[in-house]
């Protein structure tokens, strides 16, 4: 949840899952629905915002001082400050409601505020709440390697050709200023490709799949291309503007390199165009732009810095398909994953506990019978089974309870909050906060104190059941 306000689905989880760990009664989905209810809900959340905002220009100790780093103010606090006027429950008016504003530093001078309300519970603070690790997955974190860095600094001509670059140049269709103006005079050229270079040769990139984007515009007389050696020709006539996004994998020794290009129709054809985020990629789809490379971390939106680790080589596609927020990961089902600390499971090592996501699935990935959706280092996963329902595996998988009594299928390409809570005696599971399953386990609360949990596959057992499909604001309650 972010400075937009509670989703439908958050509401539900708020009010009714974390009322499960307190074990309180919990109500119907058809009580909580109540349009003009849930709107007070939402405005209560934006006046808190505001609030903390307020707070911490008074208060400045509070203001997040390094990128990454989050605060806490508790309703308590700003009540006492009189920043922050008495909430109450808009179910039950003579109750006040408790809870507390995340506030994280993302960029310079760019904060993200996650406003947490609780009216069931005396939930005060994120001590109160048990907050162990929130993903929200709204902040682009994908890794990559920009294997075309720096070269628009330093491309040249071939064949005869003459390259002159214009660095900051203006680019009014995109806003800037400091695109890459490319003249080549090709009076002396004998080739139809006056400027190349090699990114990966032939002898190094077999069954590697790469990805070139840039921004175009021809402001010469001529046609310019963008080709990659590997098949993708991109013609770009004078006055076009044009995003170029070529992908294609290479084929390996006696074949072509995987090349920037520049070609003509003609071997002495003079060009005059624009270059803008030249960026190239081992990935089958386009990044944002990068100069150099980017980290993949997963920013962990509670005060504990569980932050977790996407790696280059597996990394999630970041999507906008996003039930609440900015964004979500989409998972393709064969190696895609994201790494939470092994920190998470000590902490939960005798613990009560509460997992939550919001899935979109329409199957399984191939070769699977589970779906791993959130695993908490060694026995410990939260799936969807390949029938669509939903699934809790506990220590070495003998004490496995499941939704598949209720008919439910998780696999219908929608979204669904899904969520497991364990409260010392028993396992209860719910989809879109309403309870689905029950059923007394003992979990014995092991853990692999080798082995790290994940979000997208299982840490269990081999073979690793790898989900398919997207997965958006994972929650872990202790």
């Amino acid at each position: 949840m972010n400075k937009k306000g509670f989703t439908l689905v958050e509401l539900i989880a708020i009010i009714v899952i974390l009322g499960v760990v307190l074990v309180i009664a919990i109500p119907t989905v058809s009580n909580i629905v109540e349009n003009s209810r849930i709107e007070s809900f939402n405005k209560s959340e934006v006046t808190m915002i505001e609030a903390a905002k307020g707070y911490m220009l008074l208060n400045t100790k509070y203001i997040p001082a390094n990128i990454g780093d989050t605060t806490e103010i508790t309703v308590e606090e700003m009540q006492a400050n009189k920043t922050l006027g008495v909430i109450v429950n808009p179910w039950n008016e003579s109750e006040k409601c408790s809870g507390y504003v995340l506030t994280t530093k993302v960029a310079d001078k760019e904060y993200t505020y996650h406003p947490y309300l609780n009216c069931d519970n005396n939930i005060g603070s994120s001590a109160d709440d048990k907050l162990l690790a929130r993903y929200t997955f709204d902040d682009f974190q994908e890794p990559t390697e920009n294997l075309l860095s720096g070269y628009l600094t330093r491309m040249t001509g071939r064949t005869g050709s003459k390259v002159t670059l214009e660095q900051n140049y203006s680019f009014k269709e995109y806003g800037i200023d400091n695109a890459t103006r490319v003249i080549i005079s090709g009076i002396n050229s004998t080739s139809t490709t006056p400027s190349a270079t090699t990114i990966v040769s032939n002898t190094l990139n077999e069954g590697r799949t790469f990805t070139t984007t840039v921004k175009v515009k021809n402001i010469g007389v001529n046609d310019v291309c963008i080709s990659n050696n590997l098949g993708d020709n991109t013609w770009i006539k004078p006055g076009e503007v044009k995003e170029v996004i070529q992908t294609n994998i290479g084929r390996g020794p006696g074949t072509s390199h995987y090349m920037f290009n520049i070609r003509t129709r003609n071997t002495t054809d003079d060009l005059d165009f624009i270059l803008y985020e030249l960026q190239s990629e081992e990935k089958g789809h386009a990044t944002p732009y990068i100069e150099n490379s980017r980290e993949g971390r997963i920013t962990d939106y509670s005060l504990n810095n569980n932050h977790a680790d996407i790696q280059l080589s597996n990394t999630p596609k970041w999507s906008k398909a996003s039930m609440q927020g900015y964004g979500a990961y989409e998972f393709d089902g064969v190696d895609d994953s994201i790494k939470i600390p092994l920190s998470i499971g000590t902490a939960l090592h005798g613990s009560n506990f509460t997992l939550s996501a919001i899935v979109k699935s329409n199957g399984m990935a191939e070769g699977m019978s589970l779906a791993g959706v959130l695993s908490i280092n060694y026995g410990l996963t939260m799936s969807l089974t390949s029938d669509g329902n939903l699934s809790l595996r506990t220590d070495t998988g003998t004490a496995i309870i499941s939704t598949a009594t209720t008919g439910i299928n998780l696999h219908d390409n929608k979204f669904h909050m899904i969520t497991a809570t364990y409260d010392g005696g028993y396992v209860r599971l719910y989809v879109d906060g309403v309870k689905k399953q029950e059923a007394a386990r003992e979990w014995n609360n092991r853990y692999h104190t080798s082995d790290v949990g994940g979000i997208g596959f299982e840490t269990n057992n081999p073979p690793v059941y790898r989900y398919k499909g997207i997965i958006d604001d994972v929650r872990i309650y202790k």
